[in-house]
């Protein structure tokens, strides 16, 4: 497999670092330890991934505004259908590369790789919360009706803790429909939020003000936390790893480049 020609750096992809602890054997990891966030959907050419790329290197990851789900539940005696409040979020996918072929079309062939544990301790990352999309369920009913009630009071701080919650909660599957097709995303997200216990200030603090853009917001990593990055193929890896800028970046710290066509063998 053609990947990075920097040979220092040794990653077992999918399954994280090797553990210190004694039962690792006994014990090992049965989830990827890594989590993936895809972008360059609307990149239409090589040259485009590059300036993503060497964006997201300077500017770091950009929230975006999820899209609304629709949620069935009972309200009475009847059905009723809501729309889950979201707040600004930045997506992962929790999926050994193996399998990035599923879910990379869908959101972009340009894959940013960490460990989950950074994502967790920096940027506040918390698995999605799935929830049933028929017209049944318990968890449905009430998680319903909480969405009402943030609604009715949206001037109270329970209602924005409520939209907190409720932003990490996604349907499994489109409306009346049982492929799972959202729930096969294993997906994490970080949701920025306005505190207004500290001043109005972004939490999670690594959330801070672009620096293109000064009203906008992005999540600044440390670039030595990047494990690896999947390319759309060997054109524009080859690319990158020419690119003055992304050179400077590689120099520093070598994360593994991987062609999306061969992450089946990783």
């Amino acid at each position: 497999m053609e990947v990075t020609q920097f040979p220092r750096l040794s990653l077992r992809l999918g399954a994280g670092p090797l553990s210190t602890r004694s039962d690792v054997s006994m014990n090992p990891p049965t989830r990827s330890e890594l989590l993936v966030h895809w972008t360059g959907r609307d990149c239409k050419d090589p040259h485009l991934f590059i300036e993503r790329l060497k964006s997201i290197y300077e500017n770091g990851l950009y929230y975006t505004d999820s899209n609304f789900y629709n949620l069935h539940g009972v309200g009475g005696d009847a059905p009723s259908e809501c729309k889950l409040p979201h707040l600004p979020s930045i997506c992962f996918t929790e999926l050994r590369l193996r399998h990035a072929h599923r879910f990379s079309k869908r959101y972009g062939t340009l894959g940013i790789v960490f460990q989950r544990a950074y994502l967790i301790k920096k940027g506040g990352a918390n698995p999605v919360f799935y929830i049933h999309s028929g017209n049944s369920g318990i968890v449905n009913t009430h998680v319903v009706r909480l969405s009402n009630s943030s609604e009715i009071n949206s001037e109270n701080t329970t209602s924005n803790d409520q939209k907190y919650i409720l932003s990490f909660c996604k349907p499994m599957s489109k409306p009346e429909q049982g492929d799972l097709v959202y729930f096969e995303e294993h997906e994490w997200r970080m949701v920025v939020f306005q505190s207004w216990e500290t001043n109005g200030n972004f939490l999670p603090l690594e959330f801070r003000s672009c620096k293109r853009s000064p009203t906008e917001r992005s999540f600044y990593f440390e670039h030595h936390e990047v494990q690896a990055i999947v390319f759309p193929d060997k054109e524009t890896r080859r690319m990158a790893m020419k690119d003055p800028t992304m050179q400077r970046h590689f120099n520093d710290h070598a994360p593994q480049l991987i062609d999306l066509d061969l992450c089946h063998n990783v």
